[in-house]
C-alpha cells in the first residue's frame, strides 16, 4: 500500500493505492495417483476449475459421425464438442482437467481525495485482475430444469443460419438431471472473463463557514451528498448484474444518500 497526503493553503489532497495478490498451491489432499497426469490436482492452485475442454459447436452431421462419442449421451448439432484427451474415442471422467486459468488474482484498489477552502471531494476505486467466473445456474443458463426464464444473452445461440453462434443450441432440458448432459457438464466453453473496474463510492461535502456555525451555537456542520455503485467497468459475461455477486440474479445497486453531520 502506497499513499501521499499533502496540503498547501485552502487546497489538499490525498491519494492511496493498494494491491494484493491472491497464490495458492494444493500441497497435500490425500488425492490418490491419477490415471492420467492431467486429472492430478496436487500442486495447482486451490479452487481450480476442472472439467472438459470445448473445441467449438457440432456443425454438421460429419462432425457428429466422426468424433468420440460421449458417454451416457448423444450429441446434437449445436452442442459443445469436447477434447478426447486419451485419445480413446469415447469422451468421459477420464478427459476432464484444468479449464481455469492457474495464473494468481490481482485485487487493486484506489482511494483519491482533494479538499478545497469548504468543499472536500472523495473517491474510492476498486478492481480485479487475472478473474475468471464460471456463469451458470438460473443466473446464465436458460429456461434451467424446464421451467426458468430467459435471457438476452441467448438471443445469440446456434441454429443452422447462425452457425458462429456464441451460446450453443437452446433447449428445456436445462441440466445433467434433465438427461441433458453435454451442455450443462462443467466445461471451458462456460469460462468468462472476470476483471472489472467499480467506483464504489464517490463522495462531496460541503463544510459551513465559521460565520454561521457561531450564530447557530454548534462547532461544525458538513453537508454531503454520496453516491455508491455508480459506475463498473466488466464485460458482457455479468448481463447486467453485479460482477462482485453475478449469482444473485440482482442488478448492481447505486444508491445516493444526501445528509448532514452536525458536532455540537
Amino acid at each position: 500500500m502506497l499513499g501521499w497526503k499533502e496540503t498547501k493553503g485552502n487546497f489538499g489532497y490525498s491519494v492511496s493505492v493498494n494491491a494484493a495478490i491472491q497464490q495458492s498451491k494444493l500441497v497435500d489432499n490425500g488425492e490418490p495417483k491419477q490415471i492420467y497426469e492431467w486429472m492430478q490436482r496436487t500442486g495447482h492452485p486451490v479452487g481450480l476449475t476442472y472439467g472438459y475442454i470445448a473445441e467449438g459447436l457440432y456443425q454438421t452431421q460429419a462432425e457428429l459421425d466422426n468424433r468420440a462419442t460421449t458417454e451416457g449421451y448423444k450429441p446434437q448439432l449445436g452442442d459443445i464438442k469436447f477434447k478426447d484427451l486419451n485419445n480413446d474415442g469415447v469422451i468421459n471422467q477420464y478427459d476432464m482437467t484444468i479449464i481455469g486459468s492457474e495464473r494468481p488474482v490481482i485485487l487493486l484498489g484506489s482511494s483519491l481525495g482533494f479538499k478545497w477552502s469548504q468543499f472536500d471531494l472523495s473517491t474510492l476505486l476498486i478492481a480485479e485482475l487475472n478473474r475468471q467466473v464460471y456463469p451458470s445456474g438460473n443466473s446464465y443458463r436458460e429456461f434451467l430444469e424446464g421451467v426458468g426464464q430467459a435471457f438476452e444473452v441467448h438471443l445469440d445461440h446456434w441454429t443452422p443460419a447462425n452457425p458462429n453462434a456464441a451460446y450453443p443450441r437452446l433447449t428445456t432440458n436445462g441440466g445433467p438431471y434433465n438427461g441433458e448432459f453435454n451442455n450443462a457438464a462443467t466445461n471451458s466453453f462456460w469460462l468468462r472473463n472476470g476483471n472489472f473496474l467499480r467506483v464504489r463510492s464517490i463522495e462531496l461535502g460541503y463544510l459551513l463557514p465559521v460565520s454561521i456555525l457561531n450564530r447557530i451555537r454548534v462547532k461544525s456542520t458538513r453537508v454531503f451528498v454520496n453516491g455508491y455503485n455508480l459506475f463498473s467497468l466488466s464485460s458482457k459475461t455479468f448481463n447486467g448484474a453485479d460482477p462482485e455477486n453475478y449469482r444473485g440474479l440482482y442488478p448492481i445497486q447505486k444508491v445516493i444518500s444526501v445528509g448532514v453531520h452536525i458536532k455540537l
